[in-house]
């Protein structure tokens, strides 16, 4: 009995000197369902990351935005418009993206909105019948239970005083609320409906939905476009090192862990593009593209310090040639009296004036060159002036060498996808400030080492004497950039292997289904297994079996063309993805690598088969039932005496 009480008092030693991290999550379903969903996530952080204990903290909007200012929580899981918010008034930012479950386990990193009424109400077929009607949302600030369907609505000129609009606080509510009848329509996120169904909280033959939309791949009622599911995200004050060890743990959730499944996800992704949400809140003018906003110092101080800084320091450049221009103005309107009179007086002011340019300059200069970023001064196309950080990273002695030789700087970017590079026209600098909500980042080749640099672009502009002037500062992010891309990386490869797993399989199926479908194209897909190899680990013990494994996955990738995708489907089992290719075409394939593989000497082991399941697309096939087709030939393969190659 003493034993167990010291047992149990030193693990409360331990969980006292764990650090809570503390997860704020929008309680679009009330506080004890939002606890159900999400609990067990904290509960797989905590034990992976084990130096920290995750909470998490169920919050309404205002409590969240309360919590987000004070920093009295750690990260957010919200819906995408009140990030967007969040991001510009508090500074958070998104590291994570979640990937949704439909009722086919499909990931869907999207989501909509929903009218629906009551299925004998027979006074609204469409939205233009919604004025004068009552109209039941969740919340002012609720992306899928409000904002969608005024977007909607605006579209058709149809406005919030044209309604008699309630807001019931959850999405739940609001269904209740038109069973009920208290309001003659509602509109809530696009997945409502059909996780009440599943709860057995109502039958579908009780609505009736309005204006629904047809979606591709996108197994929800909608009546709305689809828009970036809710995104994971740090607060301003989270560390990046315990950012990158809880981005990491996302993206290696198992799709079938108890956290997804309770929180119906089928794992998390990279960041996504919320650039049209932005669009949305532009049209309804909402925060932060409210005009009658009014933005405080400190939030626009804690949104862009790190701006504020570096145009503080160049404004005092530009101030200082600002003074001297005025000072050569007007020295040069005295001068102009009695010309003849005092020319010398003149020439001896001109030379004093030379002398002071000369010291401006300098100074100019030792301000610029003050900053390890790189700090450039243009016209918006010609580079004006430079900081030294440039010229050593393009090999120049000076700034002349350097416009000589270059122009427009963004002809030292280099094309890659993905990053600014050299526009025609030479205008980058005028897409960089029209596209603000966008991350700009350019690549150039550091000429010391010969390395490639990635760095993050920063406009801020000002006008001198009705001419606009940028500076623009380059940030380079090439650590960051390649740890994030080594996650991201990490994610999407089987460790064993190196080649891509399932997961990644399945996105690069889905961009080939749409693919096809638009371009009335075809392709195959072929899946094969490894023979015996139970007999392989069971005789030689698994180091050989992951030797075979490696072998087989280096051997089959140096066989396919680059457009092919190579995937560890699972255990001993192989997927490839044949784009543009038949059912015959892949069978030969197939039977190439049968061959290859059956007659490649592995040492210690001698001869290894396997065998070929072959499937081909074909328009309004599923993917489901196409993956299913392959594994079944596969096994017919391996039912007929195995080493063969089974096509449809």
């Amino acid at each position: 009995m003493r034993f167990i009480l010291l047992l149990l008092l030193s693990c409360l030693y331990l969980f006292a000197d764990l650090t809570t991290v503390k997860i704020g999550v929008l309680a679009k379903r009330g506080e004890s369902i939002t606890h159900a969903q999400w609990d067990a996530t904290a509960k797989h952080l905590s034990e992976k990351i084990e130096e920290y204990q995750f909470e998490i903290v169920a919050l309404g909007f205002d409590a969240m935005k309360k919590s987000v200012a004070e920093g009295t929580i750690d990260f957010v899981l919200t819906n995408s418009v009140y990030y967007v918010d969040l991001e510009y008034h508090h500074g958070i930012s998104r590291i994570a993206t979640l990937i949704n479950r439909d009722h086919g386990s499909m990931g869907l990193t999207r989501f909509g909105g929903v009218f629906f009424t009551q299925a004998d109400n027979e006074t609204i077929d469409e939205l233009e019948d919604i004025k004068g009607k009552r109209v039941g949302a969740v919340d002012p600030l609720s992306f899928g239970g409000w904002i969608m369907a005024q977007y909607e609505l605006h579209k058709q000129e149809i406005y919030q005083e044209d309604m008699l609009l309630t807001f019931y606080g959850s999405h739940d509510d609001v269904v209740k609320a038109v069973i009920d009848g208290e309001v003659d329509i509602g509109t809530v996120r696009s997945d409502t409906l059909e996780r009440m169904l599943e709860e057995d909280q109502l039958t579908m033959e009780q609505f009736r939905i309005v204006d629904r939309r047809s979606l591709r791949d996108f197994p929800y009622i909608s009546s709305t476009a689809l828009y970036p599911e809710w995104p994971f995200a740090k607060l301003a004050h989270t560390s990046r090192r315990l950012a990158n060890d809880v981005l990491t743990t996302l993206l290696m959730l198992p799709t079938e862990s108890r956290a997804a499944k309770d929180a119906h996800i089928a794992g998390w992704t990279i960041p996504l593009d919320y650039t049209s949400i932005h669009q949305v809140l532009k049209e309804l003018k909402l925060s932060p593209y409210d005009k009658h906003h009014e933005i405080t110092f400190t939030e626009f101080y804690n949104t862009h310090q790190n701006e504020l800084r570096a145009v503080a320091l160049l404004f005092l450049a530009t101030l200082l040639i600002f003074i001297y221009v005025i000072r050569l103005n007007r020295t040069i309107s005295s001068l102009n009296i009695n010309l003849e009179k005092r020319v010398k007086e003149r020439t001896k002011k001109i030379e004093e004036l030379l002398d002071e340019e000369k010291e401006h300059s300098e100074l100019v200069d030792a301000v610029l060159n003050s900053q390890k970023n790189i700090v450039l001064l243009s016209d918006g196309v010609i580079l004006l002036r430079a900081n030294q950080a440039i010229l050593e990273i393009g090999g120049f002695d000076s700034l002349k060498a350097l416009t000589t030789a270059h122009p427009y700087i963004c002809e030292l970017f280099l094309k890659e996808d993905g990053y600014i590079n050299a526009f025609e026209d030479n205008e980058w600098i005028a897409y960089i400030m029209e596209h603000p909500d966008l991350e700009h980042k350019a690549m150039m080749i550091d000429q010391r080492s010969g390395e490639k640099r990635v760095y993050l672009i920063k406009t801020a502009s000002f006008m001198i004497h009705l001419h606009d002037l940028f500076i623009i500062t380059l940030t380079d992010i090439s650590e960051l950039e390649s740890a994030y891309r080594l996650i991201a990386d990490k994610a999407v490869k089987d460790e064993l292997t190196g080649i891509y797993n399932r997961r990644k399989f399945h996105e690069v199926i889905d961009l080939e289904f749409n693919r096809a479908h638009h371009n009335k194209s075809t392709f195959s897909i072929i899946m094969f297994d490894i023979d015996d190899f139970k007999q392989i680990n069971d005789t030689h013990g698994h180091n050989i079996g992951d030797y075979v494994l490696k072998t087989i996955s280096q051997l089959v990738s140096k066989h396919i063309r680059h457009s092919d995708t190579l995937a560890r489907w699972g255990g001993e089992e192989f997927m490839i993805l044949t784009p543009i290719m038949d059912l015959k075409n892949a069978y030969d394939k197939a039977e190439k690598l049968r061959i290859l593989i059956s007659l490649y000497p592995f040492k210690d082991v001698g001869q290894i088969t396997c065998s070929f399941g072959v499937a081909e697309y074909h328009e309004g096939l599923e993917k489901s039932v196409m993956i299913k087709s392959a594994d079944a030939r596969l096994y017919q393969a391996k039912g007929s005496g195995k080493n063969k190659v089974v096509a449809e």
